[in-house]
């Protein structure tokens, strides 16, 4: 302010101070002093800062004390005084603010969360499918591709876990979920033969009344296949000499137990996969209605690939 009260432009109250600290007259003679007195305070809070690092911030720098008998009247005007006294404590304590902040940010487990990060997404790397040979069986499947060359020139599927793998040979693939006590509970065979030779099979069984045949449809990821359930009848049992829940009706020319055979008094049915000399046939059979093998069946059936 001047004399009469009146505020002075920004500008000319910043040449005015801007004079003051360069005349040297006008220095005041305790500002070396003074300097002195408050870095050595920013160092020893500095200091102290970087011993216990303790996240507290100074709320106030130490009131420098001047010995009044060295005090000479000053002519300089209250307001450059005031200016002058306060722009050097502000900016100590900018610095001492400044340097705990980056102690503690040193110091802290906390990442800066200010930093962007960027995460690599690696591509999914599909596993190759694990071979199965004659020598395989018998063993527990996993929820992988398996792949094998005994039926055509090469067939994969997915495995489903709980299901055994029991027999692999030429123009056949056998897995069974086998109950707690050991005995087998669902089957799902795969296997080649003449769709003409399993036709009539068929046909000839269902004349003599000793199969029904129910035909629906199959509704696979990118197929439709005919489906055929099959059933003996009572009749059946007697006629095929059925014993509890054995197979009773060879779908081909038999030469041991894993040869697809319908079961009496279970669910049995029948879908032709890939048709040809000889076609590709799945068989899938549960010993009580409403088996989950039928779902984990329908899994199989829809990641069958041939070469």
């Amino acid at each position: 302010m001047t004399d009469n009260g009146d505020s002075l432009p920004d500008d000319e109250l910043a040449a005015l101070l801007r004079r003051v600290g360069e005349d040297v007259a006008l220095t005041p003679k305790n500002r070396d002093r003074a300097r002195s007195e408050m870095l050595a305070e920013f160092d020893a809070i500095v200091g102290g800062a970087d011993t216990d690092h303790s996240e507290a911030t100074p709320s106030a720098v130490r009131v420098l004390e001047f010995n009044e008998q060295d005090d000479r009247p000053s002519t300089r005007s209250p307001l450059i005084w005031w200016s002058t006294a306060a722009a050097a404590t502000l900016l100590v304590l900018t610095i001492v603010l400044v340097a705990n902040l980056r102690t503690n940010q040193a110091t802290s487990g906390t990442p800066d969360t200010t930093v962007p990060r960027t995460f690599a997404t690696l591509p999914d790397v599909e596993e190759p499918a694990r071979p199965l040979t004659t020598a395989s069986p018998p063993i527990l499947l996993e929820g992988v591709t398996y792949r094998t060359d005994e039926i055509r020139d090469g067939v994969e599927f997915a495995g489903v876990e709980g299901l055994q793998l029991v027999e692999l040979r030429s123009g056949l693939i056998v897995l069974e979920s086998v109950s707690n006590d050991g005995g087998v509970r669902a089957r799902v065979s795969i296997f080649e033969a003449e769709a003409s030779l399993v036709a009539g099979a068929i046909d000839n069984a269902v004349e003599n009344g000793d199969v029904q045949v129910t035909s629906a449809q199959f509704n696979g990821a990118d197929q439709t296949l005919q489906r055929q359930d099959l059933t003996i009848t009572s009749k059946g049992v007697t006629d095929l000499d059925c014993v509890a829940q054995n197979g009773c009706l060879p779908l081909v020319e038999a030469t041991d137990e894993f040869d697809p055979s319908v079961w009496a008094r279970s669910e049995n049915f029948l879908l032709e996969v890939s048709s040809g000399e000889p076609s590709v046939f799945v068989f899938v059979q549960t010993k009580s209605f409403g088996d989950p093998v039928l779902n984990q069946a329908f899994e199989i059936i829809d990641s069958l690939g041939f070469d």
